[in-house]
């Protein structure tokens, strides 16, 4: 049975994820590019805008009626009186840029930014075969997909990075983010796929 999608709940799928695409893409970017105290530093700025931005939000009813107002298109209904989900991201970010390696981190980052945002979109314009709730098979495999091509990118560009620990973190992350579990998506895909490439990393 397909997924149906009111034309308001697609557009807002779809903007959430081109936002989460390109802002969750920079962070990895910054540790690829300078460094891991770099990272640390932007997400932290990152988080800490956001625990300000919702604790004021949630305080103050004519400012959260101007957010939602004006960003509602990347508001899931639910977040619109609660605490957004960028701070299970920008949470989950920190720890698996201090708990694992840097080609691992970074690898885990970039799943849950570039897959994430696949898995959505094309779920939710093509997605007819459903696995789980609200997710889909075409969306299960665009996220497999998308980011087996990032992982390609990065085994060109360091060399620490192998495909056992590339094929292993996909298919956990895929895994993750397709599972029913009543954990936020941000916490499952990254933290579950630097795990398991850190254990094949450290068998191999």
């Amino acid at each position: 049975m397909p997924i149906v999608l009111s034309k308001n709940t697609e557009k807002v799928v779809i903007w959430r994820k081109i936002v989460h695409l390109s802002g969750g893409s920079v962070f990895p970017l910054i540790y690829l590019l300078f460094s891991k105290n770099s990272a640390l530093i932007s997400l932290s700025v990152g988080l800490a805008f956001f625990i300000i931005l919702d604790y004021s939000r949630l305080n103050n009813i004519k400012f959260n009626t101007w957010f939602i107002r004006h960003f509602h298109l990347i508001l899931k209904q639910k977040e619109h009186n609660k605490i957004i989900s960028t701070f299970a991201y920008f949470s989950s970010a920190i720890l698996v840029v201090v708990l694992f390696n840097r080609s691992i981190a970074i690898a885990a980052l970039f799943f849950c930014a570039i897959g994430d945002a696949a898995a959505a979109i094309i779920g939710s314009r093509l997605g007819k075969l459903v696995i789980s709730q609200g997710k889909t098979l075409e969306g299960s495999a665009a996220f497999f997909i998308f980011n087996l091509l990032i992982g390609i990118l990065l085994l060109q560009i360091d060399s620490a990075f192998t495909w056992p620990i590339l094929i292993s973190g996909v298919a956990a992350a895929t895994l993750a983010e397709a599972l029913p579990v009543p954990i936020d998506d941000n916490y499952r895909i990254g933290l579950f796929s630097a795990v398991v490439m850190s254990l094949v990393s450290w068998i191999g």
